[in-house]
């Protein structure tokens, strides 16, 4: 970016729309790179109302679309006018399927003009996995491999009620 075009966040509050903490990786480095003055978490915002991570509140919108609602709903909660959020994807790689990749979209919103800065990077060095446990050793080794503690992990129940191979398996089927 232009010397000129930096001067658009000269001495302006850049809010971060997360409840998550990523305002510990997202804001050193823009305050690095742009001559903001103050990087803060907006008080308020749900960002998870969007889609959560744990599938608990489905994503209705793509990720792109979904990281423009975050920014534009910490700007409306925040009152500020310049927001930035961020939406990760995890699934597979469009050019070979039966690869893991993480994409994460950063979408700056500045209220004062309308204008849109979005950033994306896609990344096959991911950690992404599932598995059923049935023993706590096999929950302690998924958890290795998914390199827990530095990774979070969503542990489920299993459900009820399945169908299938596992409900033929049990009634002496092969």
């Amino acid at each position: 970016m232009s010397k000129h075009g930096l001067e658009r966040f000269a001495g302006r509050s850049l809010g971060v729309a997360t409840i998550h903490g990523k305002e510990r990786v997202i804001g050193p480095m823009l305050m690095q790179a742009l001559p903001l003055a103050d990087c803060i978490v907006i008080d308020g915002v749900d960002t998870d109302r969007f889609g959560a991570f744990s599938g608990e509140v489905a994503r209705v919108l793509d990720p792109l679309e979904t990281c423009r609602e975050k920014a534009k709903h910490g700007a409306e909660v925040g009152g500020l006018d310049l927001v930035i959020a961020s939406e990760g994807s995890f699934g597979p790689y469009p050019p070979a399927p039966f690869v893991p990749c993480d994409e994460e979209i950063l979408m700056l919103y500045d209220a004062s003009d309308g204008s849109w800065f979005e950033h994306r990077h896609v990344s096959l060095q991911t950690v992404f996995g599932g598995e059923e446990c049935t023993s706590w050793e096999q929950v302690r080794s998924f958890a290795e491999r998914m390199k827990f503690p530095g990774h979070g992990l969503v542990v489920r129940a299993r459900r009820s009620g399945r169908r299938g191979c596992d409900e033929k398996r049990s009634q002496g089927g092969r």
